[in-house]
């Protein structure tokens, strides 16, 4: 009430008064009439009027303070004027009615305006609003300060003191029923509790209030509002700082049995818990159930829990229900420690949906699955959330958490759990040591970005210590900081690391990247597996963006798999995408080092890099980029053995320094790895000749070890197959037959495609030199050869034809030709692919003899020429091997000749030779039309 409308009515009291007292004769101690208006001035006696008036009167306070008691039993209505403070300096009594400021009592309702209620208490036992036996208050626009036996500067530890009290004999010396209506008001500073309703189900409606606590205190646990067999509706208020050490300062605490609890549009800020919810009584410790329990909209924030339920008696192994039809919607649950708290006991019929979790250390605590009949992690909004097992139980923000299981004296998650994690951004680093649990990101199984939902995004490195962990359906980042980088040290920033003597490890459908982009000494590495790590699954994920140092040093790895003692076997690395690695030293995309075996397949790799100044030994380059590596490695005394290499696609990778780098490789066998063993087909390696500043050409395979590598049956980004011309295949390797299409169009077994072809090479030495096709090819001579510096002829059973006479001939099975190319010019290149047909069954061709010399081609390989020609139905009495075949290194199969010029011991299907026959004849070709590669070499090597 303002004071000019005080006035007016202070007035208009006197002038009501003056009449009544001219009436009736008032004198001082006389009563007044029922619905007079009473002023009462500073000094004077509240009591005196309360005791003078009726019920229904109004007594009217003057601004001033009261340092008096005051004891209501009927029906009346206070207002106080601006700055109208009740104060009691209570003595120091054993009882709330001998101790407390206003005192309603015996089925008396009061209506408070306007007042402020200020202590402190001297003594225990106090309240600034007592009500008994059936009293009750309406309570507007009041201010309660200091309502606390103060120690310290703080309320002290006594339980029995407070701001409003209703109820219960433990506090209140009696059972009574009534009701607590407050509105519009602030109650700052409280002892055990600001708002205490006991007994015979009283009712207690708080609106529009604040209610502070005084912080952190060390002496009690204090309850705001504290409801024990009754009814509430708390809405529109804001509660704060109600703390204590132990951590149950609580808003509201709602003891059973009670109903009819409403509590919403409030917020909690700096408190304990918000809401307490409890099965036993405060007071006689006697079961009973809250019923009907509705909390929402409303905004809980930096508490240690903001909902908690519990059964004392469930602690002793009772199963009580808690609470019975609780609607928990529509809050805002941030920044606490947890969020939605159920100790022990059950809640039946529950509605827990669409409420803000966010910021948590837990999210929902249940370890016994409380909430019956809700579906919590679906029907709320979660940033983070993770829980063992099914979503009917504890939900964590914190991954680590959720797989140790710690908080709370919770059991850790047991071998065979799943750890489920929804999405969110984990700023933590998670450590798995528990043998067989699966950690399960919303992408689980998911590798295709478009299909990909929101991400569960670890914002460090994942370390695995136990063997049987499954990771799988993450982003994970690792930025970090590490330190200096060295070249040997393979403990860089890591994305996910294994660590030595975990075996069979899965790591599938997870987003690694940005790893060591905060950190210029970053020695980045996507995944590492260290020794003994037998059995790792590295499998459909995208690994990108990793940047290593910029010292010269160290190496940016996406997969290192790194035996150092304990050989490694059953590695497995598929399906991954790997793009965007940089380093200034090395970089690579797949490295198995030292006693490996395994599968590298189906992984596509791209736009690696290199860029940076050190120089090698001796001057030689010093940096490299490498797709796939197998080596020997530091730690090692072998290298990497039984390794299969199939369906990867490598593109893109350079080294961008134009003196002191190594050409880019796209795969390398260093020199102790067991290369008869490694098996290398089926690939895309589409590299760049020359790109950029460097000068020489890309190398798509190098085999630094003595044994040959089966390189065939790759496609080399071009249907023309490797271009041998320039290097781009070094070492002891067989490339000859090569895929003519992109490997992904290929199915396994890729040995049954018909999709191959050979590349055979003439030398330009300006000799003659012989070629022959086992089959019909696709093409024409002119279309085969190609244009080059030399001369192509043809015998035609007679003599040699060349130029315009055979350039537009067909070249049919065991067709036969002596090619030259002018000394000096570039070597002749003959790529070819066997003529198709639409036919299903394959069909055998042969080659027409006619009496006396032929040249011809040998039906297959692997034989004398006696079983060679043994096929043909004219009489062969000689075979003559005078002109010299294509380049040995490029026969297919190894299918080469013995050099012997009569009768050769070994013949080559891919060389002319001059067969003389008594008669007329056919020699049968061993490959069929449209051969499929397995069909061909089977054939022509006899195998």
């Amino acid at each position: 009430m303002t004071r000019a409308r005080f006035r007016a009515v202070f007035l208009a009291a006197i002038m009501v008064l003056s009449v009544v007292a001219m009436g009736a004769g008032f004198v001082g101690g006389a009563a007044a009439q029922s619905g007079d208006e009473i002023v009462v001035s500073e000094g004077d006696s509240i009591q005196d009027a309360v005791d003078n008036a009726t019920t229904g009167d109004t007594i009217y306070l003057q601004s001033g303070t009261y340092d008096q008691q005051i004891s209501i039993e009927k029906d009346l209505t206070i207002i106080g004027e601006s700055d109208t403070v009740i104060s009691y300096d209570s003595a120091s009594g054993s009882s709330y009615g001998e101790n407390s400021f206003i005192i309603v009592e015996n089925n008396s309702t009061v209506e408070l305006d306007g007042l402020s209620i200020e202590g402190p208490f001297t003594s225990s036992n106090t309240a600034g609003i007592f009500i008994r036996n059936n009293g009750s208050v309406n309570a507007t626009n009041v201010a309660m300060r200091q309502m606390f036996v103060p120690e310290n500067g703080e309320p002290s530890g006594t339980q029995n003191h407070g701001a409003i009290a209703l109820g219960h004999n433990k506090y209140t010396e009696s059972t009574s029923s009534g009701d607590v209506h407050l509105s519009n008001s602030e109650i700052d500073g409280f002892g055990k509790f600001a708002v205490l309703i006991s007994g015979g189900r009283s009712t207690a409606t708080i609106h529009q209030t604040t209610i502070n606590g005084s912080g952190k205190i060390d002496t009690l646990a204090q309850d705001a509002i504290l409801v024990d067999e009754g009814r509430l509706l708390v809405e529109g208020s804001q509660f704060n700082a109600i703390r204590s050490t132990g951590n149950t300062g609580t808003g509201i605490s709602v003891y059973g049995p009670s109903e009819k609890v409403v509590i919403r549009d409030n917020s909690f800020s700096g408190v304990n818990k918000a809401v307490s919810l409890q099965s036993y009584r405060e007071f006689d410790d006697s079961p009973g159930v809250i019923e009907d329990v509705v909390i929402k909209q409303n905004n809980i924030e930096n508490q240690f829990q903001a909902i908690d339920i519990f059964s004392e008696r469930s602690l002793a192994g009772t199963d009580d229900t808690v609470v019975s039809n609780l609607t928990y919607a529509q809050n805002e649950i941030r920044d606490g420690n947890t969020g939605l708290a159920a100790w022990t006991g059950q809640v039946v019929s529950s509605n827990i949906s669409g409420n803000v979790f966010e910021n948590n250390t837990v999210q929902v605590y249940q370890p016994r699955g409380t909430f019956r009949g809700s579906n919590i992690i679906d029907a709320n909004q979660f940033d983070r959330a993770a829980f063992v097992g099914s979503a009917n139980s504890t939900i964590y923000s914190e991954i680590q958490l959720a797989t140790d299981n710690n908080i709370y004296d919770a059991s850790p998650a047991q071998s065979g759990d799943v750890v489920t994690v929804y999405p969110g951004v984990y700023n933590e680093s998670v450590t798995i040591s528990t043998q067989n649990v699966t950690l399960r990101g919303p992408n689980a199984g998911i590798s295709d970005e478009v299909n990909r939902s929101d991400e569960a995004v670890i914002q460090n490195s994942v370390d695995v210590r136990a063997s049987d962990v499954e990771i799988s359906g993450f982003e994970i980042n690792s930025p970090g900081q590490q330190g200096t980088a060295s070249p040997t040290d393979y403990a860089g920033q890591v994305g996910v690391n294994v660590h030595s003597g975990n075996e069979n490890v899965t790591i599938s459908h997870n987003v690694i990247t940005d790893i060591g982009t905060a950190d210029d000494d970053a020695n980045a590495i996507g995944v590492l597996a260290s020794d003994g790590t037998s059995g790792i699954e590295i499998d459909s994920n995208e690994i990108s963006n990793l940047i290593g140092t910029d010292e010269d040093e160290g190496a940016v790895q996406a997969v290192l798999i790194d035996e150092s003692g304990t050989q490694i076997t059953d590695a497995t690395v598929t399906n991954n995408l790997i793009t965007g690695l940089l380093d200034t030293r090395s970089t690579v995309a797949i490295r198995y080092n030292g006693d490996v075996q395994g599968n590298i397949s189906e992984n596509n790799i791209s736009d690696l890099n290199t860029e940076g100044t050190i120089p090698g030994s001796g001057g030689a380059p010093g940096g490299f980029t490498q797709a796939i590596s197998l080596a020997e490695g530091g730690g090692s005394d072998t290298g990497p053995s039984e390794v299969t290499i199939t369906g990867n696609t490598i593109t893109a990778i350079e080294t961008t320094t134009t003196e002191n780098f190594a050409r880019p490789y796209g795969v390398l066998l260093g020199g102790s790895t067991d290369a008869d063993s490694v098996t290398l087909k089926r690939n895309n390696i589409a590299l760049d000749l020359n790109s950029g500043e460097r000068t020489r050409p890309a190398v798509a395979v190098a085999n630094g070890a003595d044994e040959r590598l089966d390189a065939t049956l790759n496609y080399w980004g071009d249907a023309d197959g490797p271009n041998t011309t320039e290097d781009i295949i070094l070492g002891n390797v067989t490339s000859d037959p090569f895929l003519t299409v992109a490997a992904e169009s290929v199915d396994d077994p890729v040995r049954r495609t018909t999709d191959f072809g050979h590349d055979l090479v003439i030398p330009a030495d300006g000799e003659p030199h012989s070629i022959a096709f086992p089959a019909a090819v696709e093409g024409n001579v002119s279309e085969v050869f190609g244009e080059f510096d030399g001369t192509i002829y043809a015998y035609d059973g007679d003599e040699w034809e060349s130029g315009t006479e055979v350039r537009d001939e067909d070249i049919d099975a065991l067709d036969a030709f002596a090619v030259s190319v002018d000394e000096g010019e570039a070597d002749l290149r003959i790529d070819f692919e066997y003529a198709e047909t639409d036919s299903p069954v394959p069909s055998m061709t042969s080659a027409e003899l006619e009496q006396g010399w032929n040249f011809v081609g040998a039906p297959h390989g692997n034989a004398g020429s006696d079983e060679a020609f043994a096929g043909s139905t004219g009489d062969v009495t000689t075979v003559i091997d005078a002109i010299a075949g294509p380049e040995s290194r490029t026969t297919p199969y190894g299918l080469d000749a013995s050099g012997q010029v009569t009768n050769p011991d070994e013949v080559s299907p891919f060389k002319g030779y001059w067969v003389f026959v008594t008669d007329d004849g056919e020699l049968g070709a061993t490959v069929p039309v449209d051969p499929t590669q397995e069909t061909e070499e089977g054939a022509l090597t006899g195998n």
